[in-house]
Order: structure tokens, then sequence, then C-alpha cells
């Protein structure tokens, strides 16, 4: 099964970010930033290059109003439910993922 939420890696680039797709050209998603540092790793990225070139972001949708969202991990809360994030447009709290 395709996940179309979860954590996206971005390539640092001079005026934006380049994130990682998969041959349908659909952003690929992980499940914490921990499996998405592991798959640059495996993939050959030092420590360095990751720190350095990548940013991990949540990509998720409000359950609300459906906006989409590209959100910085410090962009997000933790409380007893997980992590969440607070829609603007449509006044909702909602879990990332």
């Amino acid at each position: 099964m395709e996940l179309n939420i979860g954590v996206i890696i971005g390539r640092i680039c001079p005026n934006s970010l380049e994130y990682l797709l998969n041959e349908k050209g659909k952003l690929v998603h992980f499940y914490s930033i921990e499996e998405a540092m592991k798959y640059l790793a495996d993939n050959g990225k030092s420590d360095e290059e990751i720190n350095t070139y990548y940013q991990f972001q949540y990509h998720t949708f409000c359950l609300e109003c459906g906006h989409e969202y590209f959100l910085n991990p410090s962009d997000t809360f933790v409380d007893e439910l997980g992590r969440g994030y607070y829609c603007k447009l449509c006044d909702s709290s909602f879990n990332v993922i």
C-alpha cells in the first residue's frame, strides 16, 4: 500500500527543496524521520551529507478541510494522541501521521 502522508525527504537546493519521488513522480513517504534517515544512509549518504543537504518534513492533509501541508517537525506538537498540527484554515487540530 502506498502512503500519502508521512515523512518526506527534501534535498536542499539554492532556492527550493527537491523532493524524493518514486518512479511514478509521486512523493516517497516514510513512517518516521529515523526511517527516512536510514533510507539515505542505506543509499550511500554520510551522516554529514544527511545533516547538511537534506531536510525532513511531514507531508499531510487536514482531516477537516483537506488542505495539504508540508511541515517541518518543529511546526508540530506532541500530545497524548501523538504528533499533531493545528489547521488555521478550518480551526481544527489533527494527527500528522
